[in-house]
């Protein structure tokens, strides 16, 4: 795996300034910021036919929202479990929140209530889950970016196999993009 290409590929392209300007612009624009995700999957799509430039032209924007709008409902599915999870703790705050009550106290008995122990295990179960989508993301944006279909992100065997026959790779990639993430974070 070439890291310095991981990095450097979207200066090589001649257009890069307008290209990354463009996505940088729809990016801050609500609902059309979903064609950042379709980007990516036209990223993606390039490299899986070898094409000389690798930043797709902002040409069909229809159809990077269309796969950038697909690619949420995925999320929202996968996100799914941890929805069911904080919704009740949710509703409960936007209930104390509508009644006047600005006081949060009633939330913290709730949890209190529910017990330490298995507050910290769920949180526990939350961050494994967390810790799993970012690595299966990654295939999920592959396995789309071949297919182009809502049900190929649900194709487990396929995901799983991508994962394991590239393991190393893979997961090195993973590593340098959390560790980039990490620091980028911190800065900003």
């Amino acid at each position: 795996m070439d890291f310095k290409k991981m990095f450097s590929y979207q200066f090589e392209d001649k257009q890069w300034i307008s290209k990354l300007g463009i996505g940088a612009v729809i990016s801050i624009v609500p609902i059309l910021n979903f064609a950042l995700s379709g980007y990516i999957v036209g990223i993606i799509r390039n490299v899986m036919n070898g094409s000389a430039e690798l930043l797709p032209n902002w040409d069909d924007l229809g159809k990077k929202l269309s796969d950038g709008l697909i690619l949420f409902g995925v999320g929202l599915v996968y996100a799914l479990p941890l929805i069911i999870v904080f919704l009740p703790i949710g509703i409960i705050a936007v209930a104390n929140l509508l009644s006047g009550n600005n006081n949060l106290q009633d939330i913290g008995h709730v949890i209190a209530g529910v017990g330490s122990v298995l507050l910290y295990c769920l949180l526990c179960l939350i961050l494994i889950y967390a810790l799993a989508l970012s690595v299966i993301y990654p295939a999920i944006l592959v396995m789309f970016a071949r297919q182009g279909t809502f049900a190929s992100c649900f194709k487990f065997r396929e995901l799983y196999e991508m994962i394991t026959r590239n393991a190393g790779p893979y997961f090195t990639a993973w590593i340098v993009y959390v560790g980039a993430a990490l620091v980028i974070g911190s800065i900003l």
